[in-house]
């Protein structure tokens, strides 16, 4: 199978939970009713973390790869962050995304090293750095993430652009804790991060009727995918 694509699936079934995860709880009492599809679509995505590919072994696999530079080539490293660091930028996005990999990368690489040069067999040289192994490829995943994300944002419709900006600033909210842990943002990012992300909603919220109808569901929607049946194209 081909490396990347079992880590992106690795990364979209995740991201597949959450999501509809998410739509549950604030759906209310129809978001946990049988009746509806999303336990449906939660039971599914919660079946493919394995399906197709455990996804654990499939980070393990992925950093085992990038830590020995098999068919794998880290991302260059910058000069600085673009755009004077504002984290509006897809460019600045893309640095900090390229960076945190390049850094958890190269640190994996010389822990794994460091132990075999101690004389710890193979297996003990990994086992000790399976937690950072999983999150260098989180990171990796994260990366080609975002540079799909940021062509949507080039080249897709401009009712698009704030739902990916939403999305870009959640990932610098979720993975605060291993941008800080590397040095690639400074203490207090997370205080600009919910700033934006305020304004973004802000911005979101006027236009929710119009994301709606982008999805094309049927109608009348009388809760969230209600009336969806198979074959109709939800």
């Amino acid at each position: 199978m081909d490396r990347d694509l079992a880590l992106l699936k690795a990364a979209a079934t995740v991201q597949a939970q959450e999501t509809v995860s998410m739509c549950r709880v604030h759906c209310g009492a129809p978001g946990f009713a049988a009746v509806e599809r999303l336990n449906a679509y939660r039971g599914l995505a919660h079946a493919y973390q394995n399906a197709g590919g455990d996804n654990e072994l499939i980070l393990y696999d992925t950093a085992r790869a990038m830590a020995d530079l098999d068919r794998y080539a880290p991302p260059e490293p910058g000069a600085g962050p673009p755009d004077e660091g504002d984290l509006r930028s897809p460019r600045v996005w893309l640095f900090l995304a390229r960076d945190v990999e390049r850094r958890m990368r190269d640190r994996l690489a010389g822990r794994v090293a460091d132990a075999r040069a101690a004389g710890r067999d193979p297996f003990t040289a990994w086992n000790g750095n399976l937690v950072l192994a999983a999150r260098t490829a989180v990171a990796c995943a994260d990366r080609t993430m975002l540079e799909i994300l940021v062509t949507s944002l080039e080249e897709g419709p401009e009712l698009l652009g704030p739902v990916l900006r939403l999305h870009a600033l959640n990932w610098l909210d979720r993975r605060a804790g291993d941008l800080l842990n590397e040095g690639v943002v400074p203490a207090g990012v997370l205080d600009e991060v919910w700033a934006l992300r305020a304004e973004v909603c802000d911005a979101l919220a006027p236009r929710a009727a119009d994301l709606a109808a982008g999805l094309d569901l049927p109608a009348p929607i009388t809760a969230p995918a209600a009336g969806i049946l198979p074959g109709d194209g939800g």
